[in-house]
């Protein structure tokens, strides 16, 4: 004897929370990344104008400043999550639920950066 399927009603049910979880990873490490991202390029030079000499200064910057790791670890996190909910949930509902991502990111700016975020933004 084999153990019971579960319920369709149980089934879906561990889809939303399953769902509601990643979604949750996604729109917070896409704008922690983005933090990092700002915090790495603020400890580093200005890079002026656009050419091979700047192209190696931007390499040496990345490969040395754990800001910038940090960002790329967290982008790589919040797309893969992005791209494992695409094989459950609709797309229809997934991109329109991670623009809370921008909202977030306006959230962290103001509370972990001390920007100024005024209330019509």
């Amino acid at each position: 004897m084999g153990c019971p399927q579960p319920s369709r009603q149980a089934c879906s049910r561990r889809v939303e929370i399953k769902t509601a979880s990643f979604l949750i990873v996604v729109v917070t490490t896409g704008p922690l990344g983005a933090l990092f991202l700002r915090e790495g390029m603020k400890k580093a030079e200005p890079l002026i104008g656009w050419s091979p000499a700047i192209v190696i200064e931007l390499r040496g910057i990345i490969l040395t400043n754990p800001d910038l790791w940090l960002d790329i670890g967290s982008r790589l996190v919040s797309a893969l999550a992005f791209m494992c909910m695409l094989s459950w949930a609709d797309y229809s509902f997934l991109n329109p639920a991670t623009s809370a991502s921008y909202a977030i990111a306006m959230f962290m700016g103001w509370l972990m950066l001390g920007e100024t975020v005024p209330a019509g933004r």
